[in-house]
């Protein structure tokens, strides 16, 4: 398991408040119990790095993890649109990192506001919203 948790310096720049990233690190590790996990986060005993996407990327093309549990704020920018995730940068500041494109699928059919609902359907497990992404996009039963 990879666990990043991400409360940088200057998030009152962004409107958001602090957290206390060495305390939620601490409770997601206390609530594993003995399950293995690596920690990004900044000043934390036994992080395996800062809290960054680059360090993310590293980890996830160097082990096999399978879970990833982010703590970290999250929100819309206003102007935008955009769905962004606020990580650290190396100098442990805000690094607006955009969340994903929900339209990454529209070329084939499979529109954003079709991706945003599926995603939303608290019904549904992962496995579910894979094989219903492949139907909707004609990949047939066998997936």
């Amino acid at each position: 398991m990879l666990v990043v948790v991400a409360s940088p310096g200057n998030l009152a720049d962004y409107s958001l408040q602090p957290f206390d990233a060495g305390r939620a690190a601490t409770t997601v590790r206390e609530a594993l119990g003995g399950v293995a996990c690596d920690i990004l986060a900044c000043d934390f005993p036994g992080a395996v790095g800062p809290p960054t996407l680059d360090a993310i990327c590293e980890r996830l093309t160097a082990n096999v993890y399978t879970i990833l549990h982010i703590v970290a704020h999250g929100g819309t920018i206003a102007r935008t649109g955009e769905t962004v995730l606020y990580l650290a940068s190396e100098a442990n500041e805000v690094d607006p990192v955009p969340a994903g494109d929900l339209d990454i699928l529209g070329d084939l059919g499979m529109t954003a506001m079709d991706m945003g609902a599926l995603l939303d359907d608290e019904e549904l497990f992962p496995d579910e919203m894979l094989s219903e992404v492949a139907r909707r996009l004609g990949f047939g039963p066998t997936f």
